[in-house]
């Protein structure tokens, strides 16, 4: 992102969100080339001849493959086993959470509606949408559902401003008023299939 824009989404965010300027800056930080750890867990576990062994399990995100890479290594740093998948329901980091709402809060049509908000407003959110070949947020796309909502002072319930779906691996919004009853997961051809047949 060239800095201007950073700037410019900078004094967004510490407008709509109260955020300090830096804050802002380190929300969009995220590389649209290098991969991203989303999990890193070691563990000792019993391996298949009994004996207990350390294994490192790291799940990272890499957005120029549009892969997601699990690899697991031994205490003595060697590789057991590597996995790589096109497509997987994990939810955001908290830099990848950041880094999605900074962008949603930059949209022009989604800033305006909430500035236009009377009562304080919250992004909410970050649920994996995850669609078949072909589809923008098809295998590859690391996509994430959003809620922007405006919370009413006495009232139960909040007043949804928009729904929203931002891709981390072009770090672009795909929708800014998605519908999720009509594009979500559940509109996926194959989970369709899946519900019709339990």
């Amino acid at each position: 992102m060239a800095p201007p824009i950073r700037a410019a989404l900078a004094g967004t965010l510490a407008l709509v969100f109260g955020l300090a300027p830096s804050a802002a800056q380190d929300a969009v930080a995220l590389s649209p080339t290098a991969p991203r750890v989303l999990s890193d867990i070691t563990d000792t576990v019993k391996d298949d001849d009994g004996s207990r062994v350390t294994l490192r399990t790291v799940l990272q995100y890499d957005p120029a493959a549009g892969e997601y890479v699990q690899t697991v290594t031994e205490a003595d740093g060697s590789v057991r086993s590597r996995t790589a998948l096109t497509s997987l329901m994990i939810r955001p980091t908290a830099a990848e959470d950041a880094a999605a709402k900074a962008l949603i809060a930059l949209d022009p049509e989604v800033a305006a509606r909430i500035a236009q908000a009377q009562h304080p407003v919250e992004i909410s959110g970050g649920f994996p949408l995850v669609r078949e070949a072909g589809h923008g947020c098809g295998p590859g796309s690391r996509c994430l559902q959003y809620d922007v909502y405006e919370i009413v002072p006495g009232e139960t319930f909040a007043r949804r401003i928009r729904y929203v779906v931002v891709d981390l691996r072009s770090l672009e919004l795909f929708s800014n008023d998605f519908d999720p009853a009509a594009d979500g997961n559940l509109a996926n051809p194959a989970a369709r299939a899946q519900s019709r047949s339990n």
